[in-house]
C-alpha cells in the first residue's frame, strides 16, 4: 500500500522529529521542567496526530476491504474522524479505538487494555498533559520524575506499537482496481 505512506509519512516524520529533538535535549538537562512541558506537548501531538491519519487511512481502505469492519465500527470511525465531531471523544477514547481497529486491520490481536501497564500509563500520561495545558496552579505545571519516566516508556512503548501497524499496513494487498 505504498500509495498510503506519504499521506501518514510527512505528518508521521515532523511529529516524531519534533518529539525525537525535544526527548535528546531533555535527556541533556533531565530536570528542566521547560523542557519536560515541550516533550509531553510534543509527545501528544505525535500521538494524536498520527493517530488522526490512521483513522483517515483505515477509512480509505474500506472500499478495498469490504467485510473489514462491521458497520458500527465504520460508523465509529467516521465519526471519530471527522473534526468536528471527535471533539465529543476524550484522548484516551480516540487512541484505544484506533489502536483496536487498526489491528484488525492489519491481523494483530487486539492489546488487553485491562492488562496492559503501559495503556495505563498512558492514560495518567494524559492527565499530565490535561493538568500542564490547562493548568489551575503553578505547582501544576510542575512535572515530577516518577511521571517523566513513566511519559518517556508510554512514548517508547506507542512509537514501537506504531511501528509494527505501519510496517504491516504497507504490506496489506491492495485491491487490482486500485
Amino acid at each position: 500500500m505504498e500509495e498510503y505512506n506519504p499521506r501518514i509519512g510527512a505528518l508521521a516524520e515532523t511529529l516524531i522529529e519534533d518529539t525525537r529533538y525535544i526527548h535528546n535535549l531533555l535527556r541533556q538537562d533531565y530536570g528542566n521542567q521547560h523542557l519536560r512541558r515541550a516533550f509531553v506537548h510534543s509527545s501528544f501531538a505525535m500521538v494524536e496526530g498520527i493517530c488522526f491519519y490512521w483513522r483517515c487511512m483505515l477509512i480509505d481502505i474500506l472500499p478495498i476491504s469490504p467485510g473489514l469492519f462491521s458497520e458500527r465500527e465504520q460508523e465509529d470511525l467516521r465519526k471519530m474522524t471527522e473534526i468536528a465531531g471527535n471533539k465529543h471523544y476524550s484522548p484516551n477514547e480516540l487512541v484505544k479505538f484506533t489502536l483496536i481497529m487498526l489491528a484488525k486491520a492489519v491481523g494483530e490481536p487486539s492489546i488487553d487494555f485491562n492488562s496492559e501497564s503501559r495503556w495505563n500509563k498512558l492514560i495518567s500520561a494524559i492527565a499530565v498533559r490535561n493538568r500542564i495545558t490547562h493548568p489551575k496552579f503553578e505547582s501544576g505545571l510542575e512535572i515530577s520524575n516518577e511521571e517523566i519516566e513513566d511519559l518517556q516508556a508510554v512514548f517508547l512503548w506507542y512509537s514501537e506499537k506504531e511501528n509494527i501497524y505501519l510496517t504491516k499496513f504497507l504490506t496489506l494487498p491492495v485491491s487490482a482496481t486500485q
